[in-house]
């Protein structure tokens, strides 16, 4: 089906081009009330989904407190209310991060900050129904936090079906936490039930695509 090339949400009839910057990616995670920051975390994504770029699926809490400053002079700039995750990459050619872009949104890997002892969604409803909210910047670091599924198997997959990949995830690992949580398995048993839609309709969107005399890809 044909997109529109503008609608209330997408305006496909321009492009934006950006520049690849192939470093590391580092999150400024952030809670702000009206332009002052109330709570600041940094973090670095060591394992991404697809790994091109996307989000963390394994990251680990940092003191970063350069890119503390430089996001916290942004979003003051802005008079940011609320959250915000402001997102570098480390350029290696120049030695230096680079500005990708500005999540303003709760960002994904939340229950990395929550468990490192920054509460963000409890201290935003604090601030929602009192106005303010008692600054907080201290929380563990070096924490890590991995989300195995469904992004055990998906990895895996993109790294051509990687055992080491899938065990990195699996692994017993007392230096790093996960969400999965056996007293709650709900919620994963339903994201490995939305996964396994997605890679079933990606399947049958390549068998569709795919010329009656081109041969079939095995890894389907």
């Amino acid at each position: 089906r044909r997109l529109p090339i503008v609608d209330s949400v997408f305006d496909l009839s321009s492009l934006l081009v950006q520049e690849w910057v192939p470093g590391e990616v580092h999150d400024v995670c952030t809670l702000f009330n009206r332009g002052e920051p109330r709570a600041v975390l940094t973090q670095r994504r060591l394992v991404m989904y697809p790994s091109s770029g996307g989000p963390g699926i394994f990251n680990e809490t940092t003191d970063e407190p350069e890119l503390a400053e430089r996001a916290i002079r942004l979003l003051r700039h802005l008079d940011w209310h609320g959250p915000a995750q402001v997102e570098f990459k480390g350029d290696p050619h120049t030695d230096s991060a680079k500005l990708i872009e500005v999540n303003g949104r709760f960002w994904g890997t939340l229950d990395l900050a929550v468990a490192a002892g920054i509460d963000f969604p409890a201290m935003a409803a604090e601030m929602a129904i009192r106005g303010d909210v008692e600054p907080a910047s201290n929380y563990q670091v070096g924490l890590r936090f991995r989300w195995p599924v469904p992004f055990a198997a998906l990895h895996s997959l993109e790294e051509g079906g990687s055992w080491r990949s899938f065990w990195k995830f699996i692994q017993p690992d007392p230096e790093a936490l996960s969400d999965l949580q056996l007293t709650d398995p709900l919620p994963w048993l339903a994201e490995s039930w939305f996964a396994a839609q997605r890679l079933t309709r990606r399947a049958v969107e390549k068998l569709s695509l795919r010329s009656p005399s081109e041969p079939a890809d095995p890894r389907l």
